[in-house]
């Protein structure tokens, strides 16, 4: 099963992320795994599909990542790291 796979059926089960946040997210996690280098906004736009303004003002709103963490746990298991 593919990252993306995985991290969008979490992110459907989450009852609060909104369809932005979703698309934000599942494409930060698919230029997040693949970026060599420094993490830095500028570097995730030149990888990504995003501009850096829009990493920085996404980044600025927060995201539930306990419950999504408890959904990855159910799914994969505690044995397994995503």
């Amino acid at each position: 099963m593919s990252v993306e796979t995985l991290t969008s059926a979490i992110l459907r089960k989450m009852s609060l992320i909104g369809k932005w946040q979703a698309k934000f997210f599942l494409e930060l996690v698919q230029t997040w795994l693949s970026l060599k280098g420094r993490y830095t906004f500028e570097n995730l736009s030149r990888q990504g599909e995003m501009s850096s303004e829009s990493y920085r003002s996404n980044f600025s709103n927060s995201f539930d990542f306990k419950t999504f963490n408890r959904y990855l746990f159910e799914y994969v298991g505690s044995e397994k790291v995503w």
